[in-house]
């Protein structure tokens, strides 16, 4: 029985420990928190002194993670506009077919001919007509 709350005893601290060192990662990544609140976190309720290379490392994190943030930006905003295009750029062509219907009477094929959409896109174009 002594030997049970031994062991309990040491896995009461081991899991206190392991749920600190969680906490101070936590700290470290957390998107919520900047530079100086992660340092002042560390500081003040790890107890783990500001040293030139920590603090080194806190802005090497904070700056990764805002390039990373930045870079994510960018390439939705990238895909949004190619998105954007490629509807414009099919909105304009339908138009084209229904107008050339309509002015030259032409049907849809022919319409699509003598814009010179590929044969592969006409059927997808004509259900969309």
């Amino acid at each position: 029985m002594i030997k049970m709350c031994s062991v309990q005893g040491d896995m009461d601290r081991q899991g206190r420990e392991i749920a600190q060192q969680i906490l101070k990662i936590d700290a470290l990544f957390s998107e919520e928190l900047n530079q100086e609140e992660k340092r002042t976190v560390l500081q003040d309720d790890f107890d783990i002194p500001m040293t030139l290379s920590i603090e080194r490392g806190i802005s090497s994190m904070c700056n990764l993670s805002e390039g990373v943030w930045q870079k994510g930006i960018q390439e939705g905003m990238q895909q949004g506009m190619q998105q954007g295009i490629a509807e414009g750029s099919e909105k304009t062509l339908l138009e084209d077919i229904r107008s050339l219907m309509v002015t030259m009477k032409w049907t849809a094929e022919q319409a699509m001919a003598a814009l010179r959409v590929p044969e592969t896109k006409r059927t997808e174009y004509a259900a969309k007509l």
